[in-house]
C-alpha cells in the first residue's frame, strides 16, 4: 500500500469530536451554558453500545457528548482510565468510503464498526490499530458541504446552530510518544500530506490535526480542543463565569479531561 497520498483525492474532513463524559445531561448543560450550544440530536441507535448522546453543532462542526448507561460497559471502562472524561472518536467525513474501505483493509486497520443506513454509512477503526484514539470515515449524500445533510447530527441539525460565541472547531491537538510517527501513520490512512509548522507535524483536514509529544507522566490522545470564537477573550469570561474550570494555561478551560482554547476565526 503506498505512503503517498494521491493529490487528486479530496482528503476527508474533519467534522465531529465525540466526547465521553460520566453523566450526560450536566455536560449538555455546561455546554450550553459556557458557549451558547444547543442539542441538534440525540440518537436512540446508539444504546446498543450501552450509552445515551446528544449532538450539539459548533457552526458547522459538532460535538458529541456520550455517557454510559451500566456498570461494566467500554464507555464506563474508559471512565475507569479518564474520570473526567475524554475525547475518545475523531469523526472524518469522505466521498469515496468503498474505497477506503479497501485501503484500510490493506493496511491491516481493523473496522469494528460499519453501519449503513438509508443513504449513509460510516466506518469505525479500531484504536490499537490508529493510535491514540478511534477514527471514522464516514459518508452522507453532500456530506462534505457544510449545511449538508449529516446523519449523526438528525434531520434538521442546521436549525440548532448557534453562533453568538463559538462558530467551529478550529483545531485539535494530539499527544504521543512519538508524534512524528502518529502523525505519518494518520498521514497514511487519510491520504494526507504531513506538514510542519514551528510546534511539529500537522495534517489539515478542513479542522488542523496537531501532534506534540506527551509528557512521561501524560496519557497518549486528544488533548486539546480549539473552537472558533469572534471573541475568545468574553467567550472565555462566560464559561468562568457558568463555572468551568481554567486549563493548563491561562487562555484555556478544562473540560472533560481535555484543554479547551478559544482562538479568532481563521
Amino acid at each position: 500500500m503506498p505512503d503517498n497520498p494521491s493529490p487528486e483525492r479530496r482528503p476527508p474532513l474533519l467534522r465531529h469530536l465525540c466526547l465521553m463524559v460520566p453523566r450526560l445531561e450536566p455536560a449538555v448543560a455546561t455546554l450550553r451554558a459556557a458557549f451558547g450550544l444547543e442539542v441538534a440530536h440525540r440518537e436512540p441507535l446508539v444504546g446498543m453500545w450501552d450509552v445515551e448522546n446528544a449532538v450539539m453543532p459548533v457552526g458547522t462542526h459538532f460535538l458529541e457528548c456520550c455517557a454510559p448507561l451500566r456498570p461494566g460497559s467500554a464507555a464506563a471502562r474508559y471512565l475507569t482510565k479518564h474520570p473526567q472524561g475524554g475525547a475518545y472518536l475523531l469523526v472524518m467525513a469522505c466521498d469515496d468510503l468503498p474505497r477506503r474501505r479497501a485501503r484500510l483493509d490493506g493496511m491491516g486497520i481493523r473496522v469494528v464498526t460499519e453501519l449503513c443506513t438509508p443513504g449513509f454509512r460510516n466506518l469505525q477503526m479500531h484504536p490499537r490499530d490508529t493510535g491514540a484514539c478511534m477514527l471514522e470515515f464516514n459518508h452522507h449524500n453532500n456530506s462534505q458541504a457544510p449545511l449538508g445533510p449529516y446523519a449523526p447530527a438528525g434531520p434538521a441539525w442546521q436549525r440548532a446552530i448557534r453562533t453568538d460565541w463559538v462558530d467551529g472547531l478550529s483545531a485539535v491537538e494530539v499527544r504521543s510518544r512519538t508524534p512524528e510517527r502518529l502523525a505519518a501513520h494518520w498521514g497514511r490512512i487519510t491520504e494526507t500530506p504531513v506538514t510542519r509548522n514551528a510546534q511539529g507535524p500537522l495534517l489539515r483536514l478542513g479542522t488542523t490535526v496537531r501532534f506534540a509529544l506527551a509528557d512521561d507522566d501524560e496519557p497518549q490522545g486528544i488533548a486539546v480542543v480549539e473552537l472558533s470564537a469572534r471573541h475568545p477573550e468574553a467567550t472565555l469570561a462566560r464559561a468562568l463565569r457558568a463555572g468551568v474550570l481554567p486549563g493548563s494555561r491561562p487562555d484555556t478551560l478544562a473540560l472533560f479531561g481535555l484543554d479547551f482554547r478559544l482562538v479568532p476565526p481563521a
